[in-house]
């Protein structure tokens, strides 16, 4: 969507003009919906090869992608003993190893052995934190990477802007901005009801017509939050990092 036709569909549903709500002051709306949205619905982002942090031999920190809101998983993989086989071959080996072993009348057998071999390569997955030099948020990684150009790549939230978003799959987001235009022109009939003259208007319809307005609002991001999440981690951290 374009910010143009948004404004102008706004207008047109709710009949505000903007001798009513100015243009600036809708701008102003729809930009404070769309943080609204991004904390709600951002765009999540894997690295390709070309983004992708290229390891340097005993260097732990690397910049955090520069369009980052916070960063979801990190892939750094520095012991996994399968880099080089391409086929799988050894990794299916290992398993068809372990496997044989097993009796199919002792099922139990079976789930110890995945535990196992859940519990197996969680030992080879390295560790990642977020950690501050005193300017930036860096990636650190944890073992310290002991060879160059290794890929490690990123998975990580980024905020979307008005062109980024479609009609269709976004229009949870039209209806907010709708929802906060109609909060505002309540806000605008308050300011104005019992006045004598012609702009006067009922003081009781003034204030059911704001209070509509919120609770449109806060139904459209209770909609917007059930159709998409994406967790932070605890209350109050920036970045996630995996224990």
């Amino acid at each position: 969507m374009d910010q143009d036709t948004l404004e102008s569909r706004l207008r047109a549903r709710t009949g505000i003009t903007d001798d009513i709500v100015s243009e600036n002051d809708l701008r102003s709306i729809i930009l404070s919906c769309l943080d609204e949205y991004n904390r709600r619905r951002p765009s999540l982002v894997l690295t390709l090869s070309a983004d992708a942090i290229l390891t340097v031999a005993d260097q732990p920190n690397y910049a955090i992608p520069a369009n980052a809101l916070w960063v979801v998983e990190v892939a750094w993989n520095p012991f996994d003993i399968v880099d080089d086989d391409t086929t799988g071959t050894l990794e299916a080996f290992l398993e068809q190893t372990y496997l044989a072993a097993l009796r199919s009348d002792k099922p139990s057998e079976v789930v110890a052995y995945r535990q196992g071999m859940a519990k197996w390569a969680e030992l080879f997955k390295g560790h990642w934190r977020i950690i501050n030099n005193g300017t930036a948020d860096e990636i650190w990684l944890d073992p310290v990477p002991t060879s160059n150009n290794d890929y490690v790549a990123v998975y990580y939230v980024a905020a979307r802007d008005i062109n980024g978003l479609g009609w269709e799959k976004d229009h949870q987001f039209f209806h907010l901005c709708k929802a906060a235009l109609k909060e505002r022109w309540g806000m605008e009939l308050v300011k104005v009801s019992g006045r004598a003259g012609a702009y006067s208007f009922p003081a009781s319809a003034a204030q059911m017509i704001l209070k509509d307005a919120r609770s449109e609002y806060d139904r459209v991001l209770l909609r917007i939050s059930r159709s998409h999440f994406i967790s932070r981690g605890a209350s109050g951290s920036f970045i996630r990092s995996n224990p």
